[in-house]
């Protein structure tokens, strides 16, 4: 979550480099872990952008959460991703512009929205 006050845009591409950085970490890591002869996990990203609900629940222990289709349609950008991938919705590609290269993937099936289109992520300028 990123970018529910202010610029959209700038918290776009200062997520999209934290992405880009766990994404590396993971693969470098996984790299070594499995050079010694042992499984590692994968890591999958997706990333949409929308509006939300954001709260604190609970009494006992509280919790912050988010809520919303915003947060569905992401979770389901990183199912449909590709292991070691960032996975965008059309929306997120179009808010960045041209601050990234994307490589268009079509329209793709998401569970309770038809197709959608999606893009891997390849650049952030």
């Amino acid at each position: 979550m990123a970018g529910l006050q202010g610029d959209a845009v700038e918290a776009g591409g200062k997520m999209l480099k934290f992405a880009q950085e766990i994404l590396a970490f993971v693969l470098k890591r996984k790299g070594e872990v499995e050079a010694s002869g042992k499984k590692y996990w994968n890591i999958r990203i997706g990333v949409h952008c929308g509006p939300l609900v954001a709260g604190v629940v609970g009494v006992k222990r509280m919790a912050y959460d988010i809520w919303g289709d915003t947060v569905n349609v992401a979770a389901r950008l990183q199912q449909g991703s590709e292991p070691g991938r960032i996975n965008l919705s059309k929306d997120f590609r179009d808010l960045m512009g041209d601050r990234i290269d994307a490589e268009p993937r079509g329209k793709m099936p998401m569970k309770n929205h038809g197709e959608m289109e999606m893009f891997f992520l390849q650049k952030v300028k």
